[in-house]
């Protein structure tokens, strides 16, 4: 006996909502599940949390110097990555940030400059981004400038 098959229903994604930084001049979508929360008075960090102890921030700089470009915590880039429409350079910290009292754990960051601002994305505790990290920055866009 054949039974009739049931064509599959396509997995619906969640609703993704869009974070706007008016002070900063950025937006970027992230799932609706997650939680993003303003970390500064000034709005220049931002703190994106996808699942409990994986999150990662967004912070605008307006004061930095050329060599900030080049180095995070001390350390140079490793080159350059593409996301969505934005050039990153990347920094992986992969024994974490070692100072006189210890390292912490590991850390890799993106750093982009874009008009008079320097945009840095901090993932704590990852040597790469994951998945969803990067379907969330390939919505990374400048709106305008503060």
């Amino acid at each position: 006996m054949l039974t009739a098959c049931q064509p599959a229903i396509p997995a619906v994604k969640p609703a993704w909502i869009t974070f706007k930084n008016q002070e900063y001049g950025y937006e970027f979508r992230y799932p609706s599940e997650a939680r993003v929360d303003v970390t500064l008075k000034d709005a220049s960090q931002v703190e994106v949390q996808i699942e409990p102890g994986d999150p990662f921030q967004v912070t605008g700089t307006l004061e930095y110097t050329s060599a900030d470009m080049l180095y995070y915590l001390d350390t140079p880039s490793i080159g350059e990555r593409t996301i969505g429409e934005n050039i990153w350079s990347e920094f992986a910290l992969p024994d974490g940030y070692c100072d006189a009292t210890g390292c912490s754990s590991p850390m890799y960051a993106l750093r982009m400059e874009s008009g008079n601002i320097l945009f840095t994305v901090i993932f704590f505790s990852q040597k790469t981004t994951t998945e969803l990290q990067e379907e969330i920055l390939a919505t990374f866009k400048i709106s305008n400038e503060p």
